[in-house]
């Protein structure tokens, strides 16, 4: 996403659950306060409570209205395109896209026993480009997972609870009505069921509200935001009844009444770890169901604290302690401060202020590894080499690096300062050794640039590196069927997804979810110069993809593992850099991963029904890579039960990211297969185009151009030839019979005729280009049509809803024509069929476009399969006069080729027969008589004039005379 030039720095703090806001808020507040010169929002998922069985989230309507008093409130973050996304939980990124770097201050991470734990969950955390903890024992834990930026602040809460600023016990009880010489107990339990005390104590915890001799006993109980209903529902129901029960709102800030308490009463929750830090006493109750906790472990941090807790098992137990505690409040005080100063730093009422200050200097924070980035380079114009730099160094933002590239350098392109050149002529494993040895840095990572990858790749696949010491080189993942396994796994029968889809899936969900491989095959992987001088680096002489199969196995030959990260997804670029390319020329680029994956999302899909003809279609989907730029687009092939191969080969290019399959097991025809086509599109335009042709260059950017000027254009067709190059098609019009027609069929690609763009009553869908929305609107292709007419039906369609049919003769595509089996078994019934809906409104409008074109059309003969016409053509014949000037000049080859495209120029002119005598009078002038024989032969077998039977007879009587001696 890309915004105007500004000089704020935009930071979104988003608010999962009402839980997280205590740490978030006064983060904001902070910055609003004290650091300007940032641009600040708060932004919230769609609101739900929580229900049995179901976490709530969001922000009810009351608290959104309080924030946006206070800051913008954001609702399409991709819009906001934030810098800095804070969070308080790192899962919130699993719903979050193109939000910037990540920082998450804390919240999740002391609680639920598994977040100061070697267990495989702590390496999600790694989302995270800053981590805020709350001492220095966090992150020397955190640390042997976590290889992002991790600082410690002190609780983020625990500012409520010290300092000039601190909460006081006095105005709890003034809000609250309770007796400042009361005793407060706090309880705080979590909301799991497998650790909660809840289910055990359920209403009984109110009994611990009583009047006595000495005093009273109030009970005020702080639920967790995500208490399933029917809980809090009881609580409030038994406080009604009892006046010293005081129910706390689910947003209600915890920090306020810790300070009030004298004991709490908790189970597994962070609460009572920052509870510890007032040096209060502490009564957790052990839920016999701990160990079903998914992510339960003995050895997290909030585990090993508890011997500064009282811990019970039973109501009775409860009961009893929460007296003892209350008699002897300090009796575990030693164990408790011994934690507290491991566990927070300062305790001084700043821990907002540094939370704060980490964040403001995140953009000058540097990751601790350096990288080469060597760049095989196989052609390209020089402004691409700055632009690959930018999105290099834009998708791993905090990243000192250099880029090396390898191949042959564009003229007038300029490196950055860090940037260095290997000039060849292809990078061989030679050139690429080279790049090796020279890498200023001991991390060097390779990377094809037509691979997209995602933000901070590098750092990613370093991270293996710490976790798995004996790995040799880390590779992305890419398309095929490891992708394809893991995908399902995790969306078991799920819809497909695309690239950008999958890639953002596989970076949330699979952080340090590595396997061991047995190669190296994806083209972007990272190795260090130790590992690559121990395997004997690149067989010189190999090219780049060889040299890297090579380079693995002696890898995995020296004794270290070639492993493959799962949560790095890479996939072609398929010509997407140009549209990126044409996005950032409107703006400066806020962030590259956002850029990538919005220019990765198809503005164009093409839909290619395919049925047999392996070769044809190979042919076709390689001249749409060779050919297309500028236009995001995906390939979508419709496979109508092939079996010469075809299919094999589509499984294929589908496994490589090249195209998307839909399979049927038999011939279901033009219109079901361009239908099936466009319901799994993703573009806001479709292009049906069949197997059978090959693309030009700049085809799709004419035709997008075109559909893009008029928001009533419908549909265009491009300018279809045959493989000699003449046009089979340039716009669709009807005959006095009212027969569909290609019109200026034969005619020459540059005839003026067929040079201009205009509206037709129909265009052809052998390339045919359509919005999706329309196409969806008038319910795509009509089936009832079998492989004929389907779309002069569809284009007759769309003019009836207002919309205009335009042929664009800029978009240039050869066209095989007709190679489909069965392709005109049907097209009598198809006649009938479309003359049937439309003959009453049809216009035989073959004879006025030709008038307007300033040629006169005469019908010499018609019949069943065919007709004779002449067309007498007005318009002037360039190739004619130029060829008589090279001719009168002396250049006869040039003046041979010159009249052979005027000939082709007069389609149905009878001029042509005078075009062809005077290049065989000219080949016959200048000795080029083979030449000349052929051009008087044609002139005989088309004209039959006496004159050129004489010419011919005296031409074959002089070539069988023998030479002269």
């Amino acid at each position: 996403m890309t915004r105007q030039p500004q000089d704020t720095f935009r930071l979104l703090f988003f608010v999962e659950r009402n839980l997280h806001l205590p740490f978030l808020e006064p983060i904001h507040d902070y910055f609003q306060q004290h650091l300007p010169g940032f641009e600040l929002a708060f932004a919230s998922p769609e609101y739900s409570e929580s229900i049995q069985g179901t976490l709530g989230r969001g922000l009810d309507a009351r608290t959104v209205e309080r924030l946006s008093a206070k800051a913008r409130y954001v609702v399409d973050i991709r819009a906001y395109a934030p810098d800095v996304t804070v969070v308080a939980d790192i899962g919130a990124a699993y719903i979050l896209r193109d939000c910037g770097r990540i920082v998450n201050v804390g919240h999740g991470m002391i609680s639920k026993g598994c977040f100061y734990t070697r267990q495989p969950i702590v390496k999600r955390e790694n989302i995270a480009d800053l981590i805020c903890v709350p001492g220095e024992w966090h992150r020397d834990i955190l640390a042997e997972n976590v290889f992002s930026v991790i600082v410690p602040t002190g609780f983020i809460k625990a500012d409520g609870l010290f300092g000039p600023k601190a909460f006081t016990r006095d105005r709890f009880c003034h809000d609250w009505e309770i007796p400042r010489d009361a005793r407060i107990l706090l309880f705080a339990p979590t909301y799991n069921e497998e650790l909660s005390a809840i289910p055990f104590v359920q209403e009984r915890i109110v009994e611990l509200a009583r009047a006595e001799g000495d005093g009273e006993t109030h009970l005020v109980i702080k639920l967790h935001g995500m208490t399933d209903r029917r809980w809090i529902d009881l609580y409030v129901a038994a406080a009604a009844t009892n006046p010293r029960v005081h129910v706390l709102p689910i947003t209600y800030d915890l920090t306020r009444v810790m300070v009030a308490a004298d004991v709490m009463i908790s189970d597994v929750s962070s609460a009572f770890v920052e509870f510890m830090l007032l040096d209060r006493p502490i009564v957790l109750f052990d839920n016999p169901r701990k160990s079903e906790f998914q992510h339960f472990d003995p050895l997290d941090l909030e585990y090993q604290v508890r011997d500064a807790c009282t811990v019970v098992s039973s109501w009775e137990e409860l009961r009893d302690a929460v007296d003892r505690e209350l008699r002897e409040p300090t009796r575990l005080s030693a164990l408790r401060r011994h934690y507290a100063d491991r566990m927070c730093l300062g305790r001084d009422g700043r821990g907002v202020e540094r939370a704060a200050l980490a964040i403001a200097g995140l953009p000058r924070m540097r990751h601790p590894v350096s990288f080469t980035v060597v760049i095989p380079w196989r052609g390209g114009e020089a402004e691409m080499i700055a632009k690959t730099s930018r999105t290099v160094r834009h998708d791993n933002p905090g990243i000192d690096l250099e880029l090396v590239f390898v191949g042959r350098r564009p003229m007038g392109s300029a490196l950055e300062s860090d940037d260095r050149w290997v000039d060849c002529a292809y990078p061989t494993g030679q050139f690429l050794d080279q790049a090796v040895t020279c890498a200023r840095h001991d991390h060097v990572a390779f990377w094809d640039p037509r691979l997209v990858t995602p933000a901070g790749w590098l750092r990613q696949l370093a991270n293996y590196f710490r976790w798995e010491p004996k790995t040799g080189v880390v590779q992305a993942i890419g398309p095929g069927m490891e992708q394809r396994v893991l995908l399902e796994h995790m969306l078991p029968g799920g819809e497909r997804k695309n690239d950008a889809d999958v890639a953002f899936i596989f970076h949330r969900f699979l952080q340090g979810g590595g396997m061991t491989v047995g190669g190296l095959d994806t083209a972007c992987f990272l190795i260090r110069k130790d590992v690559y001088a121990a395997g004997g680096g690149f067989p010189p002489d190999l090219g780049w993809e060889q040299a890297m199969e090579r380079l693995g196995l002696a890898v995995r030959r020296s004794g270290l593992g070639v492993r493959r990260a799962v949560e790095t997804y890479v996939y072609p670029l398929h010509n997407v850099m140009a549209g990126v390319d044409q996005m950032r020329k409107s703006g400066p680029v806020r962030s590259n991963e956002a850029l990538l994956k919005t220019a990765s999302v198809p503005d164009v899909s093409i839909i290619i029904p395919v049925c047999g003809n392996k070769n044809l279609t190979r042919d076709c989907i390689r001249s749409i890579l060779e050919n297309t730029s500028n236009v995001p687009f995906e390939i979508i092939a419709v496979d109508n039960g092939s079996t010469d191969g075809t299919s094999e080969m589509l499984i294929s290019l589908e496994r490589e990211g090249t195209l998307r399959r839909v399979a049927n097991q038999a011939n279901l025809g033009f219109a079901k297969a361009c239908n099936q086509g466009a319901k799994a599109a993703n573009g806001r335009y479709l292009v049906f185009l069949n197997n059978d042709t090959r693309v030009q260059c700049r085809w799709l950017d004419a035709l997008r151009s075109c559909a893009a000027r008029d928001e009533r254009i419908g549909a265009v067709g491009a300018k279809l030839l045959f493989e000699d190059g003449l046009v089979q098609h340039a716009g669709v019009v009807f005959d006095h019979n009212l027969k569909p027609v290609h019109i200026y069929k034969f005619f020459h690609p540059q005839h003026p005729a067929v040079r201009q763009q205009r509206e037709f009553q129909a265009v052809s869908a052998a390339c045919m280009l359509v919005d999706k929305a329309v196409f969806d609107r008038l319910g795509g292709f009509d089936e009832q049509y079998v492989n004929g007419y389907e779309d002069v039906d569809f284009c007759l369609r769309l003019r009836r809803a207002g919309y205009k049919v335009v042929y664009c003769p800029k978009s240039v595509v050869t066209h095989l024509e007709s190679r489909t089996p069965g392709r005109f078994e049907a097209m009598d019934r198809n006649k009938e069929l479309l003359l049937s809906r439309w003959g009453d409104v049809l216009a035989a409008d073959e004879m006025e476009t030709y008038h307007q074109d300033g040629i006169q059309y005469e019908l010499i003969e018609e019949h069943e399969h065919g007709h004779v016409c002449v067309m007498h053509d007005a318009n002037p014949n360039p190739y004619w006069t130029r060829a008589r000037r090279l001719a009168e000049q002396g250049g006869v080859d040039k003046a041979v080729a010159t009249y052979q495209e005027a000939y082709r120029f007069f389609a149905f002119d009878p001029r042509k027969y005078v075009v062809l005598e005077e290049l065989a009078e000219l080949t016959e002038r200048h000795g080029l008589l083979e030449q000349a024989e052929h051009y008087w032969r044609g002139l005989v077998e088309t004209v039959g004039d006496p004159e050129h039977v004489l010419r011919l007879e005296r031409l074959r009587v002089s070539r069988k005379r023998p030479a002269r001696k």
